[in-house]
């Protein structure tokens, strides 16, 4: 398939019946199946470049078996993820595939659909691993024409986080990044990967907010088939398939604290044992965290292990808000500009000096994430005349970032909430003489109106009404037992 934009996904099987089989199984999937017969095709093939997953069998006719075609591979390119396939389960190719970077292995026969969600997650894998973070230089007029995200910055804040990050990029310790949301932590965490020694090996992002609480365990740790309701397929949790490389925990507040307990465990033994098993296994996994709680509160409260805060805690970098460091908000602009403006195939449009000003006083709530995305919706309503002012939306009309969707907008609303149900205590109060029965329903209505404002996000609920997560869970509870 010449031309092909889909993400290649490479079968190496001497068996002609596999081959075929696999075409027929990705049809219909986002991906070009290439289909080699034995490991010199599969290694000049990467060597070529373009491959993003290689499914790979250990027993091939030939020069090469599989171990040493996945060995080859990955001394080409470290970052494409290779599957291992064996009719021939042993403890031996277990442990050798995965200390030679096979991303994982299944064993024949395997269902398809298992095989498809296989090759999808070690394709998130290589895309994760394969995105590279540039730094703005200079004040140039050039866009950088890496592929990949770039840091901007060059405020006073801006070089601060950039010194920490070469001070702590090679060490294996772990680090906190802490900063509110959208200010850019999980480009920190992909820069202090990509100057690390362990570059060439996996860097697996986990957002602990957004994994449901019963999958979580199974997330960072993997489980046996048949362990628990659900597990249809044995799975490689991320820190036994990153070993030798980097697991960011985005969001590590929202962590669990049965969870907490286990990754502290294996912060001090460095051993994986997935759900199921008795076994062990000893990896070499680095742990970047981030947050945009308070963890010493939460210690405070009791939602967060203090062992593991002074185990994560080793080394921190504050990545500054965007308020703090206004003077990059030209350069950011320019940046998101131009790279939305190429994606959508359009001209990029002139910015006018009074526009500049506008976005330079607005104080933005939502950091970066919330500066780029009015970038791009600029640049969808403005067809390409001049940005105005107007374009915007920074009043208080209905496109406005003071929205009440906005998590600003929700925080305004429910104190309005509050005001108006306070208004109604004082009445009760002076009719009857007692508060008791009042305190109680009002701090459920509060629960109530922050989750229908924030359409039912408990993160960002229990971020507007300034209580950990695992307190919000149990007024919820409440909520839902009083029903």
């Amino acid at each position: 398939m010449q031309g092909s934009n889909k993400p290649v996904v490479m079968v190496v099987d001497d068996e002609d019946a596999v081959r075929y089989s696999f075409r027929r199984m990705m049809a219909n999937e986002p991906f070009q199946v290439e289909a080699f017969s034995s490991g010199l095709e599969a290694v000049d093939r990467v060597r070529a470049g373009g491959i993003s997953v290689v499914v790979l069998d250990v027993r091939l006719g030939g020069d090469m078996d599989g171990i040493q075609t996945l060995q080859a591979i990955k001394e080409l390119e470290p970052k494409v993820s290779v599957i291992l396939m064996t009719a021939y389960a042993s403890a031996n190719t277990a442990i050798e595939a995965t200390r030679h970077g096979a991303f994982d292995y299944v064993l024949k026969p395997f269902e398809s659909e298992e095989m498809r969600r296989l090759i999808q997650r070690a394709y998130q894998a290589h895309e994760a691993m394969a995105t590279s973070i540039h730094f703005q230089e200079t004040k140039s007029e050039e866009e950088p024409s890496e592929s990949g995200d770039c840091i901007i910055g060059l405020s006073a804040p801006m070089q601060e986080v950039y010194k920490s990050i070469g001070r702590v990029a090679n060490s294996s310790e772990p680090v906190l990044i802490r900063g509110e949301s959208g200010a850019g932590k999980e480009l920190v965490a992909r820069a202090l990967f990509q100057y690390s020694g362990r570059r060439d090996a996996l860097f697996l992002p986990v957002n602990c907010g957004a994994i449901p609480e019963a999958l979580l365990e199974s997330e960072f740790f993997g489980h046996e088939k048949g362990s628990f309701t659900g597990a249809h397929e044995r799975k490689i949790g991320k820190l036994e398939q990153a070993d030798g490389g980097t697991v960011f925990l985005d969001e590590i507040g929202e962590m669990p604290l049965e969870t907490q307990v286990k990754l502290l465990r294996f912060l001090e033994d460095r051993v994986v044992t997935r759900i199921g098993t008795a076994q062990g296994k000893k990896v070499d996994v680095r742990i970047i965290a981030a947050t945009n709680r308070s963890l010493e509160e939460m210690v405070t409260e009791g939602a967060f292990r203090e062992d593991l805060y002074y185990r994560l805690n080793v080394v921190t970098i504050e990545m500054p808000p965007l308020r703090r460091r206004k003077e990059d908000i030209p350069d950011l602009v320019k940046y998101f500009v131009n790279k939305h403006s190429r994606a959508n195939g359009i001209k990029a449009p002139a910015i006018l000096p009074e526009t500049l000003r506008t976005l330079e006083e607005y104080e933005w709530p939502g950091n970066v994430r919330e500066l780029e995305n009015t970038i791009r919706r600029v640049l969808v309503q403005c067809r390409g005349h001049a940005i105005t002012p107007d374009d915007l939306g920074l009043g208080d009309g209905p496109t406005s970032l003071h929205s009440e969707t906005s998590e600003k907008g929700a925080e305004k609303s429910l104190a309005v909430h509050l005001e108006n149900k306070l208004k109604k205590a004082r009445a009760d109060l002076q009719r009857t003489g007692n508060c008791a029965p009042v305190l109680p329903e009002l701090e459920l209505t509060l629960v109530e109106k922050a989750l229908e404002l924030t359409q039912g996000n408990q993160v960002q609920a229990s971020k507007i009404l300034g209580m950990s997560r695992n307190t919000l869970r149990k007024r919820v509870q409440s909520i839902d037992s009083s029903e």
